[in-house]
């Protein structure tokens, strides 16, 4: 083989790696863009999310790697439907999309472990909370289940 011909298939090839990477950093943008989307989509009661930055875009790679989608999903689901994680706690903090990116939280979330505790009709998880508004708003009387209504917390 001629030293022209070697040097256009080394060129041809060059192109096909570059148009390789181009593709799969496409790619990496559309997985990025779907996680984006299944969190906004799923995590109504939080904060949006726009842009990433590539410390986020690193989480996600590192989430995919432990989680199905199906999983995330769940997870996501789980991190919206929890009054904590919601921000209705003492100090009003709220879940985020880094929190909900960490796989720790995200499978606390998938154990169940950030699900309100009222929600079988337990009145222990009851009291904790009436034990909470009253340290909190300082009643003079026993707290009613109209007044954990009230709060938003049932």
């Amino acid at each position: 083989m001629d030293t022209e011909t070697q040097k256009e298939i080394e060129k041809e090839i060059e192109r096909e790696k570059e148009e390789h990477n181009v593709n799969e950093q496409n790619n990496k943008q559309d997985i990025y863009q779907d996680i984006i989307n299944l969190y906004n989509n799923t995590c109504t009661k939080l904060q949006k999310v726009n842009q990433i930055k590539d410390k986020t875009k690193v989480s996600i790679d590192k989430l995919l790697t432990e989680f199905t989608v199906d999983q995330i999903k769940l997870g996501f689901e789980e991190i919206n439907n929890s009054s904590f994680c919601i921000g209705k706690n003492e100090k009003g903090w709220k879940a985020d999309f880094d929190f909900c990116l960490k796989p720790d939280k995200l499978m606390n979330a998938i154990d169940g472990k950030y699900k309100d505790f009222l929600k079988g009709g337990d009145n222990d998880g009851k009291n904790i909370i009436r034990n909470n508004i009253s340290k909190n708003k300082k009643y003079t009387r026993p707290v009613s289940d109209r007044d954990i209504k009230e709060q938003g917390l049932i």
